[in-house]
């Protein structure tokens, strides 16, 4: 065979069939032409055109599938900001435009797009102030009008703006504009202050001419010499916040601050100057730190009608301790509330010197060492300036007693002064002469002391040179007097002459050494060194047979406060002193009652055998008063920091200008219920020291009827019985049958008081005494409920299991009537009180006047022995009343006032008989314990 031939044709068979494979699109293998996106298909008998992966068709015509068909969000490649978000679009991996966010503020950023690119920066935060107001918006900050801008980083900030100046900031207007202030004449027109304030003037009388003369307690008085005139100030403060008045200008002013304008309010403070360089107080001031926000007012008074010279030149100012500023009164500020730093409540503490050219930075004292006796301290150089009465501090320890004497020069021979101090910063010694100064025979004990370097207030200094030296202290027991030594004879006690200070009730005579001392307690004459003397030496009076005080409580630093009163019982005596400016300004006792009973205190500083020294009302006219002291009670809801809440107050009511609260000056203003109280012993003023106190307490239980009394010192029930003076004994007093009190407007004094109806026949006797609180929790019966379908003019029935008698008639069903009272028989809807109205039927007349229950509560609750009802809503006019009225199963009417707006109305009780001739009206506040 042919090899050659037979390969060329098995090659030409296989190129023929390789051709027709290839060629999908041939019209003889699919019958048509396909596609070019498509592919002839020749598996079966005959070809068909398909489409290719990636398009769509029937295989003649084929169209590309949408790969980003749902995955495409965006339709431009870009980066953008919206709001907060970086939104970015950007293709993927097949090409599709897809659009992602990042929220810049998860990193505390903004998105910015005034740059090239947008992307996330570091951000900014508006200012608070600015937080609710938009680009130009205006507001007032203090006296200053502000208004929000747009700074560099894009935030709003405050700018200040206009300063009103001795204009107000005023806000209600559609923009804050200055308008003109009030002339500050008087309460009803009172200068407001935004921010610190220079009121100046030629004539004080001129610029001012009304007079309000305020005289509550802590308010110092003005002359009496013509009528006094006052700048009077309203400021309000935030809490934290100090407002100062000072005057510098020629007046002579009393400064105050006070919660409220008006001539019986008590003073958070008050200055005139009186007792030193008035100038110079006036200068320093007053000031007053809120605990909470609130406004209070501030005056600048002439001290005289005609003050002379008249030109004034007052200065208000607002001050925050504790932001690194200092201003005002504030001496110093270092920013923060910490105590014993040098700045202590934003005043320098005592022998530290404070720059306050920042935040205050302050440095204490220059150490000089530790001495003993005879042991010599080195001289010490200081070429420091001070300026016009600036002062320099050293500290020195003596590690025993010693009497120390030394120099001090000026560098120049300037005026300089010098001061020693112990640790609780009072003045041992001082040596104050023109030029240098010269000190000798001094006698410090063992202990750490302050040297104070004063250039004279009208000459500066250079530097000076203080040079000392000390001795040894004086013996006690070597019989010479020595430095400090009071007397010194031996060294047996009670002689006289004990650990050389002289024993009360004797007197020293250290002419010759050693002291001679005698006996002189008991002749009824005050010796020095005598604390009393009655003239007897009978040792368990009030004076001892040493001529001491007898006491039983003796005072204790600390009890200034409730939490740390002393106890003191009946028939006891505590003794005291008072110390303001060693921060000892008042004394708290405190005494408990298991009954109610009448309760007698007296002041005093000493007892004499003088009987014609007393002036007051006690019972021993031999006690004395040499200070002005001040007496108050308070019960548990009272607060000793604000005498407003005392229960009871006198001040000169014992002898000379000390307190006494009792019988007989004091009738019934000293029975009090059973309970806890507090005494608080002060002195007018806070600003004296007293040396010695004494405080009596003495409780009576209350004289029942037939008990035998005394008319000069009553302590029957005043309830029910008085002392009759022809038999001695207490007796029921004739009572009325009904009684009523009728206030018109402005007249209605029972805010804060409760009065108890007591039966007597057919007749009441009355009680009353200050309220804090309701007696029952309204809804705390064991049968509550609201009238709350009480209308307006209207009456709802309450029925009781228990019977309360009234006026000879058992009650079960009572007429609880919209308009503030109670019948009986029948309810009424009369809204306008009388007194025909209160008489016509039987009635309790608890607050009698038009009131609008349903726009507040009442409430009723049932106890196993007594109805109370409660009504807490306004009158007609609007007025909050809330008062509330108990009836007893004994046939006891209790009425309790707390809030009460609404100043006319009738309050009493009526049998219903009509009376044809009006009684007597009572006076309710009278009988206020």
């Amino acid at each position: 065979m042919n090899h050659f031939r037979t390969y060329l044709l098995i090659s030409l068979f296989a190129a023929l069939g390789a051709c027709g494979a290839d060629d999908k699109n041939d019209a003889v293998e699919c019958e048509q032409t396909c596609s070019t996106d498509a592919t002839c298909n020749t598996s079966g008998d005959v070809g068909v055109c398909e489409c290719n992966a990636g398009f769509t068709g029937d295989g003649l015509t084929c169209t590309a599938d949408d790969v980003c068909a749902g995955v495409s969000n965006c339709t431009e490649a870009r980066i953008t900001c919206s709001g907060d978000d970086l939104v970015t679009c950007q293709a993927d991996e097949n090409g599709c435009l897809v659009e992602s966010a990042v929220d810049c503020t998860a990193t505390n950023e903004i998105c910015d797009d005034t740059g090239d690119a947008p992307t996330c920066v570091a951000g900014c935060t508006d200012d608070p102030a600015c937080e609710l107001l938009s680009a130009g918006d205006a507001f007032c900050d203090g006296n200053t009008i502000v208004s929000c801008e747009t700074n560099v980083d894009g935030c709003l900030a405050p700018v200040d703006g206009t300063d009103c100046a001795l204009e107000v900031c005023d806000e209600s207007g559609a923009a804050p504009a200055c308008i003109a202030n009030a002339s500050g004449d008087s309460c009803a027109e009172p200068f407001l202050v935004q921010d610190d304030v220079a009121l100046t003037g030629a004539d004080i009388t001129v610029d001012f001419t009304d007079v309000e003369n305020f005289t509550g307690d802590n308010c110092l008085g003005v002359s009496a010499t013509g009528t006094p005139v006052e700048a009077v100030f309203t400021v309000p403060l935030l809490a934290g916040e100090t407002v100062g008045i000072s005057e510098f200008g020629g007046v002579d002013v009393v400064l105050g601050i006070l919660p409220a304008c008006d001539g019986t309010t008590a003073c958070y403070a008050s200055v005139d100057g009186f007792g030193g360089t008035r100038a110079a107080i006036e200068e320093a001031g007053v000031s007053y730190t809120a605990e909470a926000d609130e406004t209070v007012t501030v005056f600048a008074a002439a001290f005289s009608g005609t003050p002379s010279p008249a030109d004034y030149d007052i200065r208000v100012s607002i001050t925050q301790c504790g932001d690194g500023v200092t201003e005002g009164p504030e001496t110093c500020d270092d920013g923060n509330a910490d105590d014993g730093d040098g700045c202590s409540a934003c005043a320098v503490d005592f022998g530290f010197e404070c720059d306050n050219t920042a935040i205050s930075a302050c440095t204490g004292p220059v150490d000089l060492g530790t001495f003993a006796a005879a042991e010599a301290i080195p001289d010490t150089v200081e070429t420091v300036a001070l300026a016009q009465n600036d002062s320099f501090f050293y500290s020195i320890t003596f590690s025993e007693d010693v009497v120390i004497e030394g120099t001090l020069d000026g560098a120049a021979g300037e005026d300089i002064d010098i001061g020693f101090f112990n640790d609780a910063g009072e003045l041992m010694f001082d040596a104050a002469t023109s030029g240098g100064e010269v000190f000798s025979d001094q006698l410090l004990v063992a202990g750490t002391y302050t040297i104070e370097v004063v250039a004279f207030e009208e000459v500066a200094a250079t530097g000076w040179t203080l040079a000392m030296s000390t001795v040894a202290g004086p013996v006690c027991g070597d019989g010479i007097v020595g430095i400090g030594e009071a007397c010194d004879d031996n060294m047996v006690d009670n002689d006289g002459c004990t650990q050389c200070e002289v024993d009360p009730g004797f007197t020293c005579d250290n002419t010759n050494n050693p002291s001679v001392c005698v006996l002189s307690c008991g002749d009824g004459i005050l010796d020095t060194g005598e604390e009393c003397d009655d003239g007897n030496l009978i040792d368990d009076d009030r004076c001892a047979d040493a001529c001491t005080l007898n006491a039983d409580v003796l005072d204790l630093d600390g009890n200034d406060d409730f939490a740390n009163a002393q106890l003191i019982t009946a028939g006891q005596v505590a003794r005291g002193s008072l110390d303001p400016a060693g921060l000892d300004a008042l004394d708290i006792y405190t005494f408990t009652l298991v009954d109610t009973s009448w309760v007698t205190l007296e002041q005093y500083t000493t007892v004499d055998g003088d009987l014609g020294n007393y002036t007051g009302p006690g019972l021993d006219n031999t006690l004395d008063c040499g200070n002005d002291l001040q007496l108050r009670v308070f019960d548990g809801m009272g607060d000793p920091t604000d005498n407003t809440t005392a229960l009871l107050f006198d001040d000169d009511g014992g002898d000379g200008f000390c307190g006494f609260l009792g019988q007989p000056a004091d009738g019934t203003a000293v029975l009090l219920a059973a309970g806890t109280y507090f005494v608080k012993v002060s002195e007018f003023g806070d600003n004296d020291e007293v040396p010695l106190y004494a405080l009596d307490i003495q409780i009576d239980a209350v004289l029942a009827d037939g008990d035998a009394c005394n008319t000069a010192f009553d302590l029957c029930d005043p309830a029910t019985l008085a002392c009759d003076p022809a038999s001695d004994t207490c007796v029921a007093p004739v009572l009325d049958r009904a009684n009523f009190e009728l206030f018109l407007s402005g007249q209605f004094d029972l805010a804060n008081t409760s009065f108890t109806f007591t039966p007597a026949g057919d007749d009441f006797g009355i009680v009353g005494a200050t309220a804090v609180a309701f007696p029952d929790t309204p809804g705390a019966g064991t049968v509550a409920s609201s009238l709350g379908a009480l209308g307006d003019d209207d009456s709802e029935t309450v029925t009781t299991a228990f019977a309360f008698p009234f006026f000879g008639v058992d009650e079960t069903t009572y007429f609880v009537n919209s308009n503030g009272n109670i019948t009986f028989g029948a309810g009424d809807t009369d809204f306008s009180e009388s007194v025909a109205d209160h008489f016509d039927t039987p009635r309790i007349s608890f607050f009698f006047d038009d009131l609008s229950p349903q726009n507040g509560t009442v409430t009723y609750d049932e106890f196993p022995d007594h109805l109370t009802v409660t009504f807490e809503v306004p009158s007609f006019g609007g007025n909050d009343i809330n008062v509330q009225v108990q009836l007893f199963d004994t046939g006891v009417i209790t009425m309790t006032y707390l809030t009460v707006v609404e100043t006319d109305c009738l309050v009493g009780i009526s049998a219903g008989d009509g009376l044809g001739n009006e009684p007597v009206e009572s006076d309710f506040s009278s009988l206020l314990l």
